[in-house]
C-alpha cells in the first residue's frame, strides 16, 4: 500500500479503492489475540495508518481525517497497551493534533492530542521488551512524543507552532518521504500549500 501511495498518480489505486476498506473491516472481526502477528489492534491500526498516507496523497483529505480520528477514539488503555502499538499511534496523533490547530482552528483539541501522543509513548515505554526491532521504533515514538510537547509548549503561552516544528513533525511522521507527498501531507496539516522556494538561476559561463 505505501508502495502505490509512493507512486502517486502514475499508479492504479483501484486496488486500494476495492480492498483497503474491506481489509479494514476484516480486521475488525478478528478475535484479539496476545501475538503481534494476530493481533486485531495491531493489524487495525497498521491499515489506519496506511489510509491515512493514502487519502492524503490522492487528495482525500476528508477521508485521512477520519482515519486519524480513528486512531484516537480507539487508542487502548495504559492496561492494554503493547510496544508495537506506539510507533502508528504517536505519528498519527502528531499529525492530527497539528491539523487540529491548523484546519479546525481548535486549540483545546490540539493540546489535548498532543497530550495523548505523549502518553502513548509513555505507555510504549513501560512494555518490557528485548526486541532490537520495537526498541528502534521507541526512537520514533521519542521524537514524536517531543516535538508534541514542544509544539504544546507553544500553544500553552500563546503562539502557534514554528515553520521548522511542522517541517519535523513532517520528518517524523510521515511514512512516506518523496517531495509529493510531503507538499501534500503540509497542505492536510496546514490547509495551505506549502511554498516552495526556487532553485536559484544558475549564471552561464562566459
Amino acid at each position: 500500500i505505501y508502495k502505490i501511495t509512493e507512486a502517486g498518480q502514475s499508479a492504479n489505486p483501484a486496488f486500494v479503492n476495492d480492498n483497503l476498506e474491506k481489509i479494514l473491516a476484516l480486521c475488525q472481526k478478528v478475535v484479539e489475540s496476545t501475538g503481534v502477528r494476530d493481533s486485531r489492534q495491531q493489524a487495525v491500526l497498521s491499515v489506519r495508518t496506511a489510509l491515512w498516507h493514502y487519502y492524503i496523497q490522492f487528495g482525500k483529505e476528508g477521508l485521512a481525517d477520519e482515519q486519524l480520528r480513528a486512531i484516537l477514539a480507539e487508542r487502548p488503555p495504559a492496561n492494554k497497551f503493547r510496544i508495537t502499538f506506539g510507533y502508528n499511534i504517536c505519528i498519527s496523533l502528531l499529525v492530527l493534533a497539528c491539523r487540529q490547530y491548523y484546519v479546525d482552528k481548535d486549540k483545546s483539541g490540539a493540546r489535548n492530542t498532543l497530550i495523548e501522543t505523549y502518553r502513548a509513548f509513555k505507555d510504549s515505554v513501560a512494555c518490557d521488551t528485548r526486541s532490537v526491532t520495537w526498541l528502534a521504533e521507541l526512537e520514533t515514538c521519542y521524537r514524536a512524543a517531543l516535538m508534541g510537547l514542544a509544539i504544546n509548549e507553544r500553544l500553552r503561552t500563546g503562539g502557534a507552532p514554528l515553520r521548522d516544528q511542522i517541517a519535523e513533525v513532517c520528518d517524523i511522521a510521515l511514512r512516506i518521504k518523496t517531495d509529493n507527498f510531503r507538499i501534500a501531507a503540509m497542505k492536510f496539516i496546514t490547509g495551505e500549500v506549502p511554498k516552495i522556494p526556487k532553485a536559484p538561476k544558475v549564471k552561464a559561463l562566459p
